[in-house]
């Protein structure tokens, strides 16, 4: 006979708690997946339920007398030994509840499998994911998950999906993301009885998978998974290859209890399989900006969420993860009416504190331009523009990116496109100087000398054409490009000098450029390119995420940002945001968040039926939801098959009930799991098929010289 052990792991160790177990109660078990229709592909929650004798409040959690870590999430699991030992069950403790009553002195327990707590844990907000299987999904998901099954079986998923993740709320949870990307893969996701989470791909399950054997006046075959032997209990061998008879099994010795034999019901000669496709907007767009800023105390941290919203329609959207730069862009297009200041993209969410570029002469030409309304043109001896000093115009040491477009009328020595400063013999940087022939590039650390870049060449300068040029710096090395061809390329790790002077374009040292500029960028935190590249064919448009911090909350005090440190955990449809402070003044942050969102598209439908299913029995409709799913293809291949498989009536296997009082039904019961493949052949109703294990419930009770364990096992046709 079989016997049975339950274990709880307290103190760090399992421990054979089998002696407290009320076996008059029976301990009860259940794993899989509950439905054997063609959408039933995904395992809820598995279950163990026993009565534990409680006379001394050892199962009272939080009693003086309770066990160690005896406690709600406690593990547990139901262990039963044959031939070998096998566990047939393992999970955590979700409910106990002690017997109120002096003569009642118990402790009820029911265990939950791993699969209750992927329906309890929230996503928390994933990264995107593209172009992901569906066995990577799952891997990533168990990364969030602080509870893991015990181990894992991750077939390997046929589809790649376009994008995963990308319609999470705050309240997704980790099985409804298994959820979308099992049936976009139309697999099988479950628990095994030894805690197994079980992933099978399309196609994954077939006759040579395992298993198995017969019942109600049949003979039938046994093959287990890894190919070892199952011994008799005398020693010798039950199997002697792959497929071995067991012999027949009497019905009415009531090894089977019950056969459930259906007709009809799963039928399905129509099937609707859905996709929802999504597509990357062309632009990054705004989908946060913070309207009260928020206070950062001095010397704290401050952290948040911020979901990604449809700045018009205000509703949560999906996006590809943005990064945290700082961000200065200028179009130099005609301003708007009344305005005469130049401005700055990235600043036009903020009211007050600064707003734009100031101009001193330099004004706005429409006849010639790289792209918008107008260029800025300078006459090379009074105009030039200038903004306030701002964190985002000091590089430091971190990534950098600078690029504009310029036509210039003369190569005069020593006049400059873009300078941190004004005047002074070493400013921080000052790029795109003439020599009288080439463009340069200065760069300082020091302010005493050129020892980051020192002439470095952006190029020979060719006049009166429209000339990209770009400078870089991505980690310690820096590459400057003309019309998008490197023209140097060097190594420092050196910081770039910080200033709060003035940033200018247009003059350094008295020198004033000539021409025309165009589609000005710098981006503090991004290497936009290190090797060739195309120049842009259009307009740039804000990315990233973009902050700032000052000292007044109305945004027209002084900027703290460089004592500031910004992360940010990036999400799909949205991000945790955290600044601390090492600053001694209270600041106010202003955060704006520009993304390339993802923009739903119309779900599409294939319909497969069977005209003469239909007339002859009437519409029996499934509908298949593929969410990760961005074509239709595979859809029409899975509800294609699924008619054609099932359109017609016919005699199925529901579900079998044995009871463990022979060798054939102990060792069934010991060694066949979810998934294994049994074959059926019922006499009586002519029904011979094979058939997966979709689910397995069972209940241990006490017998002459062991337990005996009544089981069943819900079944789905080969």
């Amino acid at each position: 006979m079989i016997s049975m052990k339950i274990y709880a792991y307290l103190g760090g160790a399992w421990v054979d708690i089998t002696s407290d177990v009320r076996t008059s109660s029976g301990v009860s078990g259940s794993v899989g997946i509950t439905g054997n229709k063609p959408t039933d592909r995904i395992a809820r929650d598995g279950s163990l339920s026993f009565v534990l004798n409680n006379n001394d409040g050892k199962y009272t959690p939080g009693s003086g007398t309770a066990h160690a870590d005896w406690v709600k999430g406690v593990k547990v699991k139901a262990v039963f030994t044959k031939y070998e030992s096998k566990t047939k069950f393992i999970g955590r403790v979700t409910s106990i509840k002690p017997g109120y009553r002096v003569s009642d002195s118990t402790a009820s327990v029911t265990a939950l499998d791993w699969m209750h707590y992927a329906s309890q844990l929230p996503l928390d907000i994933p990264a995107l994911q593209q172009n992901k299987r569906a066995d990577q999904i799952i891997t990533t998901i168990l990364g969030f998950s602080p509870i893991q099954p015990e181990s894992t079986s991750l077939g390997t998923g046929t589809q790649t999906f376009p994008y995963a993740f990308h319609d999470n709320t705050v309240k997704t949870t980790a099985y409804s993301e298994i959820t979308k990307s099992t049936m976009s893969e139309y697999g099988y996701s479950y628990v095994k009885q030894d805690g197994t989470l079980k992933f099978e791909p399309y196609g994954g399950r077939s006759a040579t998978q395992k298993t198995v054997g017969v019942y109600d006046n049949v003979s039938g075959n046994l093959l287990l998974e890894d190919g070892s032997d199952l011994l008799l209990e005398d020693g010798t061998n039950l199997l002697l290859e792959d497929f071995v008879s067991l012999g027949q099994v009497n019905a009415e010795a009531s090894t089977i209890t019950g056969v459930d034999i259906e007709y009809g019901e799963r039928i399905a000669n129509r099937v609707s399989a859905q996709i929802f496709p999504y597509k990357v907007g062309e632009n990054d767009v705004l989908v946060y900006t913070n309207e009260i800023n928020q206070l950062i105390p001095a010397g704290q941290t401050v952290s948040f969420r911020i979901p990604f919203t449809d700045q018009s329609s205000k509703q949560p959207i999906a996006a590809i993860s943005p990064s945290i730069k700082q961000y200065t862009l200028l179009h130099f297009d005609t301003p708007p009416d009344g305005v005469t200041d130049i401005q700055d993209e990235a600043d036009q969410t903020i009211p007050g504190y600064p707003t734009s570029f100031t101009p001193v002469g330099a004004g706005f030409y429409t006849s010639i331009k790289v792209f918008g309304t107008a260029s800025l043109g300078f006459n090379g001896s009074s105009d030039y523009i200038y903004s306030p000093s701002q964190e985002k115009f000091n590089p430091r040491a971190e990534n950098w990116t600078v690029d504009w477009w310029e036509y210039r009328l003369t190569t005069t020595a020593n006049t400059t496109a873009i300078s941190r400063s004004t005047t002074g013999a070493f400013p921080p940087y000052a790029l795109g100087v003439s020599d009288g022939s080439v463009s340069r590039v200065y760069i300082t650390s020091n302010g005493v000398s050129w020892d980051i870049a020192n002439g470095k060449s952006l190029g020979t300068i060719p006049l009166y054409t429209w000339t990209h040029y770009a400078i870089i710096r991505s980690g310690n090395t820096f590459v400057t490009f003309q019309n998008g061809a490197i023209q140097d390329t060097w190594t420092s790790s050196a910081t770039i000098r910080a200033t709060t002077d003035d940033f200018s374009i247009g003059l350094y040292n008295g020198a004033y450029y000539n021409g025309y500029i165009d589609e000005f960028r710098m981006i503090k935190g991004y290497a936009a390119w290190t090797t060739s590249f195309t120049p842009n064919a259009k307009q740039y448009v804000m990315s990233g995420i973009n902050w700032r911090v000052y000292d007044a909350p109305e945004r027209d005090g002084n900027e703290l940002t460089s004592s500031m440190t910004a992360t940010a955990g990036i999400g799909g449809t949205g991000i945790d945001f955290s600044v601390t402070s090492s600053s001694g003044t209270d600041g106010y942050l202003v955060l704006d968040i520009w993304a390339q969102p993802l923009q739903s598209l119309s779900p599409i439908t294939h319909v497969a039926e069977d005209t003469t299913s239909i007339n002859d029995y009437g519409y029996y409709n499934q509908n298949i939801e593929m969410r990760y799913q961005d074509d239709i293809n595979f859809a029409k291949t899975v509800a294609d098959a699924v008619v054609s498989d099932e359109k017609d009536p016919r005699v199925f296997l529901n579900k079998v009930s044995m009871i463990t009082r022979d060798n054939t039904n102990e060792a069934l019961f010991l060694y066949c799991d979810i998934g294994d493949l049994v074959r059926v052949n019922d006499s009586l109703s002519g029904y011979d098929a094979l058939n997966h294990i979709q689910a397995i419930s069972w209940r241990a009770s006490p017998g002459n010289g062991g337990v005996i364990v009544s089981f069943d096992w819900i079944l789905k046709e080969q």
